[in-house]
């Protein structure tokens, strides 16, 4: 009899939502429970689908690496003249050498490990130097930059008519980068990305200088 009574004074929860809700028959409680829980499971799952769509757009997402010419000095030229001055054309070559610095932009959640890079400068359309921009194995941490400096001698006219003040001449060269590498998300998923670069230089002979350069 003692148990009975303490079972009495406890009422259950269907004993509590009938008498908070007194109108409601005892059949209909368990299908609110079922309602309830039913929007519970939706709300969850549209959330986990936010999440997932939101981590395919950002964190998931494999970018290619970005470039930037920061930087193109020229360190020496060296001018020579292949016909006597008083002519009224001559033939020069003019040696170069040139320092770049580009910098490689990795905007992606894992770490960027290049293993192939070059970059190329051409002279109306001929290529007068190849070279690479980082040693194979390099590797750009997740969500930042790597400065890369190149040093480059060309030669950059040969056997081209210029007028006797040649020394005055400023020179558009063209250069093309490009590195290409494999993104490392979560320690095991791997996507190849590359990415390149193209820029005009003007170079000017009497000052022995960049005048300026534009990239795309």
């Amino acid at each position: 009899m003692a148990e009975q009574h303490g079972d009495r004074s406890h009422p259950s929860r269907i004993d509590e939502e009938r008498a908070a809700m007194p109108g409601l028959s005892p059949k209909s409680l368990p299908r609110r429970r079922r309602i309830k829980w039913l929007g519970i499971s939706i709300a969850c799952v549209l959330f986990v689908v936010v999440v997932i769509g939101v981590l395919a757009l950002t964190v998931f997402r494999f970018r290619d690496p970005e470039l930037e010419l920061e930087s193109i000095a020229i360190t020496n030229v060296s001018l020579f003249s292949q016909a006597p001055i008083t002519s009224s054309s001559s033939s020069a070559s003019v040696n170069l050498t040139l320092r770049e610095e580009i910098r490689v932009r990795n905007q992606n959640w894992g770490s960027f490990k290049i293993d192939d890079s070059v970059t190329v400068l051409t002279f109306r359309g001929a290529r007068i130097y190849k070279g690479e921009i980082a040693n194979p194995d390099t590797r750009v941490k997740k969500r930042s930059s790597r400065r890369e400096a190149v040093a480059i001698e060309a030669e950059l006219i040969n056997g081209t008519s210029y007028g006797t003040n040649n020394s005055s001449e400023v020179l558009e060269i063209g250069t093309y980068a490009y590195v290409s590498g494999k993104v490392n998300l979560l320690s095991g998923i791997k996507r190849r990305r590359s990415g390149s670069l193209n820029c005009t230089v003007s170079l000017s002979l009497a000052t022995q200088a960049v005048q300026n350069f534009s990239c795309r």
